[in-house]
């Protein structure tokens, strides 16, 4: 029998020490190595993103996403509900610190995000404070933008985030 090993994307710590990728073989699985350490662990999951220091794991059940902290080996909820692949899977980001995350979801994690489910809106989760901030908003109201917003990228310094939009009131005169 042979057994055939689907790797679902994968990251790479700034230094090159730590490696972590997903992985389908028969399970869903969320593999890091350690390059100097030469170890190797595993956790259901899907895999999301990798802090450039090569200490958190962003990834996402089929109900939750986390952070998985390596070096405590614990995990941070970051949401309610699975981070829905996008025309760019890879585009959940962390700052250089890895303290700010950028991902885009389907999923509500905001009194601010108003326009369903169908739509998926970007947000940045703060590490350090465990909080979610909806970036993707309308100009003029402060909620969702009114369309689909996803594919982001965060600054080094994670003061500045960019994202794909099809949303007609995230800038005023944009008309999409």
């Amino acid at each position: 029998v042979t057994s055939i090993t689907l790797i679902a994307n994968g990251s790479m710590s700034r230094d090159g020490r730590v490696v972590a990728y997903g992985e389908l073989s028969g399970t869903v699985e969320v593999r890091v190595w350690d390059s100097q350490s030469g170890t190797e662990t595993a956790f259901p999951g899907g895999f999301l993103a990798l802090s450039p220091d090569g200490r958190r794991v962003f990834y996402s059940s089929s109900t939750n996403t986390f952070i998985r902290d390596l070096t405590s080996n614990s995990n941070v909820l970051v949401g309610f509900g699975a981070v829905q692949p996008n025309r760019n899977l890879h585009a959940s980001r962390f700052s250089a610190d890895g303290r700010f995350l950028t991902f885009a979801t389907r999923s509500a994690l905001s009194a601010l995000d108003t326009n369903g489910t169908f739509f998926s809106d970007v947000y940045v989760f703060d590490y350090e404070n465990r909080t979610n901030e909806l970036i993707s908003q309308a100009f003029d109201s402060g909620f969702s933008a009114d369309n689909s917003s996803d594919s982001p990228s965060i600054s080094p310094d994670g003061r500045f985030v960019t994202y794909y939009s099809t949303a007609r009131n995230v800038v005023p005169g944009a008309t999409n």
